[in-house]
């Protein structure tokens, strides 16, 4: 098979890449990743980027690609899976400008858990009206300045934060964040929220009925599950809680209007997960048991990953390999990419390695001969590891100046680079399809074919 005959459609990423994708990809990633790669097709870069992205990178310039197509896709099939809910886009995810331009057109509404994302979102133009400032602790300062920037809608678990809201927030709604489970239980998500946030359903009641006595309006419940959630019934517990809740104050005379599920969708990595739609479909049944029917007047998610992480790629190199002294079958390997310089936090991404070749293409190292391998970024500490597990494998013949990728990393990354040791952070570029553009590179339509057609997997966490 030819390098420009992906079964995969991968032939798009070979033409502007400039890359040979013909790896053998297991069946996950043919169909998650396979589909994002295809819709790289056509994709071109802001003037300013001039030369090709490989050059960039070889020359000592990491960089991050964020696909709008995808964020849209994403985006659009979360409507899609929840059509009873309206989706406030979790800003901490990707605050990347392109990301929020391209929502903000979509219509979308955000959820943010700073004053500095907040001005971020106001710069991009974004309403106010459509923003909601969901994290429970807040200073004085931050509920000032988005009160009178037009944010009126907050989320609180404590009485000191209410306090503090009725005083520079005056009349402000406010939703109040309950626990997700009886118990510090994270059900089977990445990380959870309940050792640190939220409070139990009878303290949640007790808030809510001292809101209008401080002039602020009760508006409803929220909760977060935790991030990368796995379980489609995980929203179960809480959805009862809020449901209690709803009842109890009803029954006093207080309508509240708003559940806010919160986020936790997942993003599909590498393990296999339910559909959006699945998700979608659990929830609904769960409101509308716990609900008796009568569902509340307002249903808010907050999704993050499930709308950024598989857009984001990011382009680094190979520093150093070594062996390992006291372990002659593993090596130590040091990425210009490492999880302070670029973020790289999230378990499961995708790791492939390339080698630029005379001809100035970039072959595909996956059909080496592999070995065990510590990866490791630049930062001086051995905890600098953006991908860990004893089952970590190379190429057999990687060296220093090769090409190494990353992908799932458009959610968090971005949000999460350090300067640690002075590392500048991959450059973020955000790219859509647009063939009146210049292309990002040129002189790729043709590819090297494959010395291996059955490579093996990329190495994955």
């Amino acid at each position: 098979m030819g390098g420009i005959q992906a079964d995969i459609n991968t032939i798009h990423l070979e033409k502007v890449f400039n890359l040979d994708m013909n790896f053998g990809l297991n069946i996950y990633l043919k169909r998650e990743i396979g589909k994002m790669l295809d819709l790289l097709i056509g994709l071109s870069a802001p003037a300013e980027l001039s030369g090709t992205l490989i050059e960039k990178v070889t020359s000592g310039e990491d960089i991050r690609l964020i696909n709008l197509d995808i964020v849209r896709k994403n985006y659009h099939e979360l409507k899609k899976a929840f059509p009873y809910a309206v989706s406030y886009t979790a800003v901490k995810a990707n605050s990347a400008e392109g990301i929020l331009e391209l929502l903000n057109e979509e219509g979308a509404s955000f959820e943010i858990a700073t004053i500095e994302e907040l001005r971020k979102s106001i710069k991009r133009g974004i309403s106010p009206e459509r923003i909601i400032f969901s994290h429970p602790a807040k200073d004085a300062i931050e509920i000032a300045e988005s009160f009178k920037i037009g944010v009126n809608r907050f989320a609180s678990d404590s009485q000191e934060d209410i306090a503090l809201i009725a005083k520079h927030a005056p009349g402000s709604k406010v939703m109040v964040r309950i626990k997700t489970s009886h118990e510090d239980k994270n059900h089977n998500s990445l990380t959870g929220f309940n050792e640190r946030f939220g409070v139990t359903p009878a303290a949640a009641t007790n808030l809510l009925r001292s809101l209008k006595s401080l002039g602020l309006e009760p508006y409803g419940v929220s909760f977060h599950v935790g991030t990368q959630e796995e379980d489609v019934n995980a929203w179960d517990w809480a959805i009862m809680r809020a449901a209690s809740i709803f009842k109890e104050l009803k029954n006093e005379g207080t309508e509240l209007e708003v559940l806010d599920i919160g986020g936790g969708f997942p993003s599909r990595y590498k393990s296999k997960i339910p559909a959006l739609s699945e998700y979608g479909e659990a929830i609904h049944r769960s409101i509308n048991k716990h609900f008796s029917g009568a569902l509340p007047q307002k249903i808010i998610i907050e999704p993050g990953r499930a709308i950024s992480a598989m857009a984001g790629i990011t382009f680094g190199r190979v520093i150093n390999v070594k062996p390992c002294e006291h372990d002659d079958s593993r090596y130590i390997v040091t990425l210009s990419t490492g999880k302070f310089s670029a973020g790289l936090f999230n378990v499961g991404n995708g790791m492939f390695f390339y080698r630029k070749t005379s001809s100035g293409k970039m072959k595909n190292l996956s059909g080496a001969s592999s070995k065990k391998a510590d990866i490791h970024g630049k930062g001086g500490a051995s905890f600098d590891r953006p991908i860990e597990g004893d089952d970590i494998c190379m190429p057999g013949d990687l060296k220093s100046g090769d090409i190494v990728i990353f992908t799932g990393t458009g959610a968090y990354s971005g949000e999460m680079t350090t300067n640690w040791c002075a590392k500048s952070p991959p450059r973020t570029i955000t790219l859509s399809n647009n063939a009146e553009m210049e292309p990002l590179l040129h002189n790729t339509l043709s590819a090297e074919s494959p010395t291996d057609e059955t490579a093996p997997s990329p190495a994955l966490a």
